[in-house]
């Protein structure tokens, strides 16, 4: 018997005649009749309470299966903290890249730094040894403690100098470049050679040795010609200083040409790490339109079509009834809507669906189409929203990497180094080629001077010809502007002595670095042009022409090896701070790229996903308070919808996704 029935029979016996009261006031059988229609009447009570409380429960069961249903596809927004790691995974991996290439662009320059010394000292160990023999040789004690002091300076300094740069080549090269060396046969009869390969290493080594065996000569008149041919270690000296300079120049480059070799490699890794944060972005637009919001609206499409079928009337009278339910809800806690910053969200949401429905059920086709185009609108809206947030995500990601592809530009200064350094060797090397024809020794064939002095003077000049103009650009103090080497000038040719006779004057000093390497270009051809006329100069000769041009070509090369070496101290420290503000910018970039993410993942889910969340409660909300017998009556779909918890809208889903398969 069910609640109506038993509510009926309590009814029924509470309407009985007035006779049988007098029946149960007379025997025990009316008192144990009137008990159990007593309890009957309370069995009925109890069952019908019951009843009506399971049947709440299956609505509300009913109405969070359909809620549940509807949000569904927004509930996997989860999945976008798997895109959020791939997203800070692809970052720190570009971070990191980008890191390992700021320190390599700095070490590469400390690493130069460290191997200049080598060059320089195992040069000066030579012209110093050179030197002390010519003066010897000329009878001129003034110029052999000039040259014997400069020799005790840099006896040890090439030894040690040379440890980082030959640590930093063997590093860099399993398969270090030889060099071919010649040692003299010890005969006094022949004069004869034996050809060996050396590395940097050993050839650094001879000079150490030949300075070392040189300082036991210091007194003046000690250290001949015909001492040095006796000593194998002074003679391989004599016999090979062009493969020692060219070694220790090779060993310079090293790491210089490593670098940028390897730096297309390192731009293909940053771009490989920008591409991966983009694909992740796009892989999460993708998730988010397509599962997340497409089959949220799809879903909402089809609840709202099923409301948009409740007759007009009906929709009318349960705005009304909305309107005046948040009308006493206001005038109950005399608040308006938006005061304080309260705001009545979930009715307002339902009273805003509400309107809609009444506005678009029961008339023309035309009118469910408008309805359809502002959702259509609006999911436009919320997409686009997205897509910008994404393209600003991606801005700043790309932002990072700008940074530091700028940095690659530093290849560029590294090859400028590596030619600027090749062309102050080569200027360094005339002066040694044309000391030895005008010293008077007979060491070297003269011929082969002026071959070796013709090879310098034409690479110098293509290295000038091709840093001219990348160096103006770069830094046009040094190579562009004019100098001040007037007599008082605390800054430049401070310790300068003038000679008008041979034509060094502070005038010619003070032009830009670029004049005066042509100026020295000229001499230097002026000079070999003279060594190629005559067999030997006399060495006590220093009236003619010739030798006051080779005194010249001294001073200039002197000057230009100095102003040469602070365009490289330049060079150097320009790079290193663009390297630094490039890593700053990269620092700054990579927050700002970080908080932005996190801005849109917030912006998101608060902005969008939440929002969604209370217009499906709303228009849940709604369905539930249209009058059960219009529903039952005018809405079919509408019933089979609620006492279905929504099934048509997973159905709706794995038909979609069917589709897509």
């Amino acid at each position: 018997m069910d609640a109506n029935s038993m509510e009926e029979v309590g009814d029924k016996m509470d309407s009985s005649p007035a006779p049988h009261k007098e029946r149960w006031n007379s025997n025990a059988d009316s008192e144990q009749e009137h008990t159990q229609i007593i309890k009957i009447k309370r069995s009925g009570s109890v069952s019908s309470s019951g009843s009506s409380s399971r049947n709440v429960g299956r609505r509300q069961h009913l109405r969070g299966l359909m809620y549940d249903r509807l949000v569904a596809p927004l509930q996997r927004h989860w999945l976008l903290t798997i895109f959020a790691v791939a997203f800070i995974v692809t970052l720190a991996g570009g971070i990191n890249a980008s890191f390992g290439f700021y320190k390599r662009s700095s070490s590469v320059f400390t690493t130069y730094a460290q191997m200049r010394p080598t060059r320089v000292s195992s040069v000066a160990v030579i012209e110093n040894l050179r030197g002390m023999v010519f003066s010897n040789l000329v009878g001129n004690p003034a110029q052999f403690a000039t040259w014997s002091s400069g020799l005790k300076s840099k006896g040890i300094d090439p030894y040690l100098a040379a440890i980082p740069a030959l640590a930093a080549q063997l590093a860099i090269d399993t398969n270090p470049p030889v060099y071919r060396a010649y040692v003299a046969r010890k005969s006094s009869s022949i004069s004869d050679y034996t050809v060996e390969d050396l590395l940097a290493s050993d050839l650094l080594n001879t000079v150490v040795e030949g300075a070392q065996i040189a300082l036991n000569y210091m007194n003046y008149g000690a250290l001949t010609p015909s001492v040095v041919a006796s000593i194998s270690e002074l003679r391989f000296l004599t016999d090979n200083w062009e493969p020692v300079i060219l070694a220790c120049r090779d060993m310079l480059k090293a790491p210089l040409n490593d670098y940028i070799v390897t730096n297309g490699s390192i731009a293909l890794l940053l771009w490989c790490w920008f591409a991966g944060s983009l694909a992740v972005l796009l892989m999460a637009l993708a998730l988010v339109d397509r599962k997340l919001l497409h089959e949220f609206f799809n879903n909402q499409t089809i609840v709202v079509g099923l409301v948009q079928q409740v007759p007009r009337i009906a929709a009318a009278d349960l705005v009304m009834q909305f309107e005046e339910a948040i009308e006493d809800f206001i005038a109950i806690n005399g608040v308006d809507d938006g005061e304080d910053g309260l705001n009545v969200r979930g009715a307002g949401n339902v009273q805003k669906q509400l309107e809609k429905a009444s506005l678009s059920t029961s008339r023309s086709g035309s009118s469910t189409n408008r309805q359809s185009e502002r959702l259509e609108s609006r999911t436009r809206q919320i997409k686009t929203r997205i897509i910008a947030g994404i393209a600003v995500i991606a801005l700043s990601v790309a932002s990072i990497y700008i940074f530091t592809l700028r940095t690659l530009d530093i290849a560029s200064y590294v090859e400028y180094l590596i030619q600027s350094t090749d062309r102050r060797q080569n200027i360094i090397t005339l002066r040694l080629v044309t000391r030895e024809f005008f010293s008077g020794s007979s060491a070297i064939d003269p011929g082969l001077l002026v071959t070796m002095a013709r090879g310098q003077i034409s690479d110098t000049l293509a290295l000038h010809n091709e840093l001219t103009g990348p160096l103006a650009l770069f830094m046009p103090n040094e190579t562009r502007w004019t100098r001040d080497c007037t007599p008082t000038s605390p800054l430049y040719c401070a310790t300068m002595v003038e000679n008008s006779s041979i034509g060094w004057t502070r005038s010619l000093a003070s032009v830009t670095m670029d004049t005066e390497i042509l100026r020295f270009l000229q001499v230097a051809t002026t000079v070999v042009d003279g060594m190629a006329a005559i067999p030997r100069p006399n060495p006590l000769d220093t009236s003619s022409a010739l030798y006051k041009n080779w005194l010249l070509l001294l001073a200039l090369s002197s000057d230009l090896q100095t102003r040469i070496f602070n365009a490289h101290s330049t060079l150097i420290n320009t790079s290193q701070l663009e390297i630094n503000a490039n890593q700053a910018g990269t620092v700054v970039m990579f927050v700002t790229a970080l908080v932005i993410a996190a801005a849109g993942y917030a912006t998101l889910y608060f902005g969008v996903l939440r929002p969604l969340h209370r217009d499906a409660h709303a228009v849940i909300t709604l369905i539930h308070h249209v009058p059960e017998p219009v529903v039952q009556k005018d809405v079919p779909k509408l019933l089979r919808f609620m006492e279905s918890g929504g099934a048509s809208l997973e159905v709706a889903a794995s038909g979609e996704e069917d589709a897509a398969m």
